[in-house]
C-alpha cells in the first residue's frame, strides 16, 4: 500500500509533500545566497558561520528535492505502452529549461552587472555538456529518470527485494563518487539513491508505516549528524568516512521528514513554485546584491542575506506568473505544456 496523504489541497496535491518541497527550495536558495566558495555568493570566508551553515545542511538540500521527485514519480510511474510520451515529457520539462534558462543566466553573468563570477561568452557551449551552477541538477536528474526507466523495464522496482538491490546500487554510486563531470554524471551518482528511496516511500507499506523504522531512521540521523557536525567543526577527523556520514544524514534525514508528514500552508504554497524558483532564483539574488550594495550602499552581511533570500524567492514567483501566461514562454522557459 502507498503512503497515505495526510491532507490534500489544490488539484489533489499532498500538502505534506508540498510543504517539504517549500522547505527544500528555501534551503537551496539559502545555500546559493551564501555561495559554495569564498569567491561566490556573499563572499563569506571559509571559517565563517555562514559557511558552516552551508556545509551543515548540504547533505539534506538536494537529497530532499530528489526524494520528493522519486515519490511524485511513483504516484504516476512510466507505463511501457506510453514510454515515448513519458520520455518526451521529461525532455520538455527538464531539457528545455536547461538550455533556455541556463543560456540567459550565462549571458547575464558574462555581460550583466553584479555577477559574482563573470563568464566568458566563448565558453557558453560548456554549460550544455558539463555542470553549470544550479543546472547540474537538471542534467543529473535526467540521467536518474533514464536509470529508473531502465529499472522499471526489468521490473526491479516492483517488489521490495528488487527495490533494495537498486537502493544498494545507489549507495555504491554515492560512496564511490563517479568523478565524471560530463553531463553531471558525478551528480547522477549522488542523486540516484535518494530518488529510489522516494519511490520506495510511495510503493511499499513497510517503509511508510510503523514506529520501528522511524525510530531506526531517527537514530541513524542523530548519530550521522553528530559525527558529521563534529567533523565540520574540526573536532574529529573523518575524511574516509565523510561520504558515509553525508549519506547517513541524507537518507535518514529525508526519510524522517517524510514520515513526520507535517504540513504548513505557506510552505506548501511556495512548494508549488519550487521548480521555477530553482530555475530563476539567481536573478533575484544578483538583483538583491546590486540593490543592497550599489543602490542602498549597505554591506552588512545579515541584511544582505535576508534581502537576497527574500528576493531570490519572490522574484521567481513573479516571473512564473508572467511566463506561465503565454504558451511559448511557459514551454520554453518552464517546460510546461
Amino acid at each position: 500500500m502507498p503512503m497515505p496523504a495526510l491532507s490534500t489541497g489544490e488539484q489533489g496535491k499532498d500538502l505534506s509533500v508540498e510543504t517539504l518541497r517549500g522547505l527544500a527550495i528555501i534551503l537551496m536558495v539559502m545555500g546559493h545566497v551564501i555561495g559554495s566558495k569564498a569567491d561566490g555568493g556573499l563572499r563569506v570566508p571559509d571559517d565563517s558561520w555562514y559557511r558552516y551553515f552551508y556545509q551543515a545542511l548540504g547533505p539534506l538540500r538536494m537529497p530532499l528535492f530528489t526524494v520528493i521527485s522519486g515519490y511524485v514519480y511513483a504516484c504516476r510511474p512510466v507505463v511501457m505502452e506510453r514510454a515515448s510520451v513519458f520520455l518526451a515529457g521529461k525532455a520538455r520539462r527538464l531539457l528545455l529549461p536547461l538550455v533556455s534558462v541556463s543560456t540567459v543566466q550565462y549571458v547575464f553573468s558574462a555581460l550583466g552587472p553584479g555577477a559574482s563570477r563573470p563568464q566568458e561568452l566563448s565558453g557558453i557551449w560548456r554549460i550544455y555538456l558539463f555542470s553549470y551552477d544550479q543546472f547540474w541538477f537538471l542534467q543529473a536528474i535526467t540521467l536518474v529518470f533514464l536509470s529508473v526507466f531502465a529499472m522499471e523495464l526489468t521490473g526491479m522496482l516492483k517488489n521490495k527485494w528488487g527495490w533494495t538491490a537498486c537502493l544498494g546500487i545507489g549507495v555504491v554510486l554515492y560512496v564511490s563518487g563517479p568523478g565524471v563531470g560530463f553531463f553531471s554524471i558525478n551528480g547522477w551518482g549522488r542523486l540516484l539513491v535518494f530518488f529510489i528511496l522516494g519511490v520506495g516511500l510511495r510503493r511499499f507499506d513497510a517503509l511508510s508505516r510503523g514506529r520501528l523504522l522511524l525510530g531506526i531512521g531517527a537514530a541513524v540521523l542523530a548519530v550521522s549528524m553528530i559525527y558529521y557536525q563534529s567533523a565540520l567543526l574540526g573536532r574529529i577527523t573523518a575524511e574516509v568516512w565523510m561520504p558515509w556520514l553525508k549519506l547517513g544524514c541524507g537518507l535518514a534525514g529525508t526519510f524522517v521528514l517524510f514520515r513526520l508528514r507535517f504540513t504548513y500552508k505557506p510552505l506548501a504554497w511556495m512548494g508549488g513554485f519550487a521548480f521555477t524558483i530553482y530555475l530563476l532564483h539567481s536573478f533575484g539574488v544578483v538583483a538583491s546584491r546590486l540593490l543592497g550594495k550599489q543602490v542602498l550602499g549597505l554591506d552588512q552581511r545579515a541584511f544582505l542575506f535576508g534581502l537576497c533570500l527574500a528576493l531570490g524567492l519572490a522574484l521567481p514567483i513573479l516571473g512564473h506568473l508572467v511566463l506561465a501566461r503565454y504558451t511559448l514562454t511557459r514551454r520554453v522557459f518552464l517546460g510546461l505544456r
